[in-house]
């Protein structure tokens, strides 16, 4: 087996530590090592220029640099390197902190030994590389993640498209003189259908039974169960299309919606449950109420969640979303600007929206759109559409990493809340500050940045110790912490139970690029709010906003 060689930089001003370290290298038995040596730093600097190496051992205190910036300057002159440093006893806490802003390791040059010392060496050298690899996959999936956004929107041209036909053709029917007799009379029919089919349904259930003489028949009795079925929604689609194409007004109440998607969830249940489907509810925010039609909102959700043996024909999951409201604008001239709390209707593990599209959110086979005579019935999108913008809303199709599906945003209920999104924020704590914890240094800066530019008065830290002693020292004025879930020594779980004694009425969004599930098993309690990683400035901004309005507004008042 061939040797492998590790080219070494030694940056020590000792020529005994240097003589010392060169011999415990040479004594390695699973690799060479080829040691240069820089007894300065500059000398080191333009040595590097000149030379590549695999790793530098880097003494912080040298004669013409010491301590912390030796470490900075030689990271930034070569950052693709790893560095493993060499201190003393008192710098053990300074090698810490360095090893935090991007060293491989520190050693303590009194405890050097062969074995040690060539084990911090290629695990340093790997760490690095497998960083390279992580690095090179996200860069990967981010552009997997573009081509999909980009398919989506091919596919919203297209369903724009397809809505602003069926438009023109609901518009030219409104024109005719007997409109609404002609709706009244479709709506009679599609009740006397469902009528008719529900017997059906009855009499091929009780045929399809086991008895002696009948299993030949199980087939035949199948496919009346599904004709019956097809039939069954093609008749509600028809009653919907009559209801609204006969000016039907919505008839507007508050709710709350996490209730009605409880009960619908409920009543779909056992039918799911038989074709291997689960119903998920996930709670983002609080119990905001919304202003809508509820049977009309009901028939939305159910439907969708009937269609999902279309979506899903192997089994998984569907997630029932509510996220905490938010503000939104430029939702179109019916909905206008306000707030809204946002019903995601996510069809598990569909990664393309093509499929689902055809499968499960096309309108019903009808005249008024000949291109789409033999499509399956589904969610009569263009209708579902016009419906929650009569409410004041929208919806819109959507991938996101819960699934595929449709997003239903309502308006939040209540005078207070729109008054409040006339206030900035960063308002409601203008006499608090906000505490940033993450040992990701882009991170940490990106949103100090972005807090601060909203008004927000931002500390930001990169260790979980400087902000228990931030909570320590100063803790009062504290309004909201933002902290990494996932920080050495269980530190995020430290700085939320200090958070929790010193600041009780603070607000805490904890941010990871894991998912909440797992998130609470390394922070228990349920008083935090939750962010998926990755994010960009708006969506902590907006994160922050919905966060510091639902704790604060009524201190505001």
């Amino acid at each position: 087996m061939t040797e492998s060689v590790i080219h070494l930089l030694l940056v020590e001003d000792d020529e005994d530590d240097y003589v010392f370290t060169r011999h415990l290298l040479a004594e390695a038995r699973s690799h060479r090592f080829e040691v240069s040596w820089a007894d300065r730093l500059e000398s080191a600097l333009n040595y590097l220029n000149d030379s590549s190496v695999d790793v530098i051992l880097l003494d912080l205190s040298l004669p013409d640099s010491f301590g912390w910036e030796t470490f900075t300057r030689v990271r930034a002159h070569v950052p693709d390197v790893p560095i493993v440093l060499l201190t003393g006893v008192q710098d053990e806490e300074l090698g810490t902190k360095a090893v935090h802003a991007g060293a491989q390791d520190y050693l303590i040059k009194g405890d050097l030994s062969t074995q040690l010392l060539t084990r911090s060496i290629t695990y340093a050298i790997e760490r690095l590389r497998a960083h390279d690899t992580i690095q090179t996959a996200y860069r990967e999936m981010e552009s997997l993640i573009n081509q999909r956004t980009r398919d989506l929107g091919r596919v919203q041209q297209q369903l724009q498209v397809e809505t602003g036909r069926r438009e023109r053709a609901e518009q030219t029917l409104r024109d005719g003189n007997h409109l609404e007799a002609v709706c009244a009379f479709v709506d009679s029919v599609a009740d006397r259908v469902k009528g008719l089919v529900g017997g059906i349904r009855e009499t091929a259930s009780t045929i399809a039974k086991p008895h002696p003489n009948g299993h030949e028949h199980r087939e035949h009795c199948d496919r009346i169960i599904e004709a019956a079925d097809h039939a069954d929604t093609l008749s509600s689609d028809l009653a919907s299309l009559a209801r609204t194409m006969g000016g039907r007004p919505p008839q507007m109440e508050k709710i709350e919606p996490s209730k009605l998607l409880r009960r619908m969830a409920a009543r779909h249940k056992d039918g799911l449950s038989d074709q291997g489907i689960m119903v998920r509810i996930i709670e983002g925010g609080g119990a905001s109420s919304v202003r809508v039609d509820r049977e009309q909102l009901g028939e939305i959700v159910g439907r969708a969640l009937s269609n999902a043996s279309s979506a899903l024909p192997e089994g998984g999951e569907v997630h029932l979303v509510i996220s905490e409201p938010i503000g939104v604008h430029d939702r179109g001239a019916a909905a206008g600007s306000g707030r809204f709390v946002s019903i995601d209707i996510l069809y598990a593990g569909i990664e393309s929206m093509e499929p689902l599209v055809d499968k499960v959110l096309r309108p019903a086979g009808t005249e008024l759109i000949p291109t789409l005579a033999d499509a399956p019935p589904g969610l009569q999108i263009a209708l579902v559409q016009s419906r929650v913008k009569g409410w004041g809303g929208s919806a819109e199709l959507i991938q996101s990493d819960q699934g595929s599906g449709l997003r239903l945003s309502l308006p939040v209920s209540g005078k207070e809340l729109l008054q409040q999104d006339s206030v900035e924020a960063s308002r409601l704590v203008e006499n608090g500050r906000v505490l940033v914890v993450d040992d990701d240094t882009e991170v940490l800066t990106m949103i100090q940045s972005a807090l601060q530019q909203v008004g927000y008065v931002v500390e930001a830290v990169p260790h979980h110790s400087d902000g228990l002693r931030l909570l320590d020292t100063s803790a009062e004025g504290v309004a909201l912490v933002l902290m990494d879930a996932v920080m050495p020594e269980k530190g995020s779980a430290k700085l939320m139970e200090r958070l929790s004694e010193t600041c009780p009425d603070a607000a805490a969004l904890v941010m990871s690029g894991f998912c909440r599930d797992y998130v609470q098993t390394l922070i228990p309690g349920k008083n935090w709010s939750f962010l998926q990683k990755p994010f960009d400035d708006e969506q902590i901004i907006e994160t922050v906003n919905a966060l510091v309005r639902r704790k604060f507004a009524a201190q505001a008042n």
